[in-house]
């Protein structure tokens, strides 16, 4: 999701307003999500030469050619903790965010959540912000659900990335009770550069309006990656379920 939820913004801008934050002596919120990912992977090697006899992972012809299956998947469960330490006045969220779940651990890393959903890191921290945790920032943007989209029931946003494009898209199913949406959400994103990708999610939300916070989170995404010799599939299914928050759940 780095493609999806990056863009390049100045420096001194992403380091000034999170060093403004440095001197919160304690977050003005914590939120605490469950979270269970899981993870398909098939990977297709096109080779050319003889088929290897009896793997049934092969498959030749009659030119010996021959492609090659593998297929790995993997599942966890754990939590992701969010505390918000600052607030800009331009409704950018400074927040830190750690994920511990039974296969891995996250450190914390603090990012800035600007309103329109685009999540910024430090670039020490790149490589310690997981896609997951990306994507729950993402949702926790003050501007990404506002009263006047929800009024019309469906809004769309598109931006152009480096060596390609992306979309999101939002329409409201439902509104309960106690005014909680119920959300439908898409999202695609085209890169084509050296390493060309196409990327499909879809999934539900339920989302507080009045806390700009989503309760629920539930994601399938589709990574369809095209080689030269090899191509990956990524099929990847992720929850989260706000347990925790200080405000009151």
């Amino acid at each position: 999701m780095k493609n999806l939820l990056s863009i390049a913004l100045a420096i001194f801008g992403v380091c000034a307003m999170a060093a403004s934050a440095l001197g919160a002596s304690k977050p003005v919120r914590h939120l605490v999500y469950n979270l269970g990912v899981s993870i398909h992977q098939q990977t297709d090697v096109h080779t050319s030469g003889g088929t290897a006899a009896g793997d049934d992972n092969v498959m030749g012809s009659a030119s010996g050619a021959q492609t090659q299956h593998a297929n790995v998947s993997t599942l966890s469960k754990g939590s992701i903790s969010v505390d918000i330490v600052g607030v800009d006045v331009d409704r950018s969220l400074v927040a830190d965010i750690s994920e511990s779940t039974d296969t891995r651990k996250a450190p914390v890393v603090r990012a800035i959540v600007y309103p329109n959903g685009v999540v910024e890191v430090g670039a020490s921290d790149s490589e310690n912000v997981t896609e997951e945790e990306r994507l729950l920032l993402h949702f926790l943007a003050r501007d990404l659900v506002t009263p006047s989209a929800v009024a019309q029931g469906d809004w769309h946003s598109s931006q152009i990335i480096p060596q390609g494009k992306q979309s999101e898209s939002f329409h409201v199913i439902s509104t309960a009770r106690d005014g909680s949406l119920k959300l439908e959400v898409d999202q695609n994103v085209v890169v084509r550069d050296a390493h060309p990708f196409d990327m499909v999610t879809h999934g539900t939300l339920i989302y507080d309006a009045a806390k700009s916070t989503p309760k629920t989170v539930t994601l399938a995404t589709r990574t369809h990656h095209e080689g030269l010799q090899q191509t990956d599939t990524i099929d990847q299914n992720v929850d989260f379920d706000l347990v925790t928050d200080s405000l009151g759940v």
